[in-house]
């Protein structure tokens, strides 16, 4: 993979200009020319789960979905690419397959089961609260004046424990020795 290339999360396309979201989580507002799925509308403005959508671009068979490209390029094959969907190749942990919400990162421990997106695409924060490392995205940052770097930091120094009382962490110990 060339360090400019970008995979779809829904039906794994390789060739995305863009990342689908930054670190930060916001969204590029690229449509996939291979499954329609805009990052940032589909999922923001329209709730439609990567999963979902994933599904029913299956169930009508796997088609070509862009109008601005009317081809795609010579030995496409939807089949080889979302073979190489990296949602779907996590799903050997059990607990991944608790939720039916497409997978979030937290931009400040990196785990992956956030419900919401961290940011909108207008930067506004979305007060959930990270399960892993207990940040409050739009409260900690904006109200409470820590930033993630500094609150990353606090983390790792008291061992990168989990921090929701009420859900037990995903995999033994903490995240950072997995």
């Amino acid at each position: 993979m060339s360090p400019n290339q970008h995979f779809c999360l829904v039906c794994g396309y390789p060739n995305l200009e863009e990342e689908p979201r930054s670190f930060l989580g916001g969204a590029s507002h690229e449509i996939c020319p291979s499954c329609g799925y805009e990052y940032g509308y589909t999922d923001d403005d329209l709730s439609i789960s990567q999963d979902a959508w994933r599904e029913e671009w299956v169930k009508d068979g796997k088609p070509w979905r862009s109008s601005a490209v009317l081809k795609p390029s010579l030995g496409w094959n939807p089949d080889t690419q979302l073979a190489k969907v990296p949602y779907k190749n996590r799903s050997k942990h059990s607990w991944l397959q608790t939720s039916k919400s497409p997978p979030f990162f937290c931009p400040v421990c990196g785990w992956d089961r956030l419900r919401l997106p961290p940011y909108s695409s207008r930067g506004v924060g979305s007060n959930e609260v990270c399960y892993s490392c207990g940040f409050r995205f739009g409260v900690t940052d904006d109200h409470g004046h820590i930033s993630q770097a500094e609150w990353r930091a606090r983390w790792i120094s008291r061992g990168c424990n989990w921090y929701a009382s009420h859900s037990g962490p995903p995999l033994a110990g903490n995240l950072m020795s997995n």
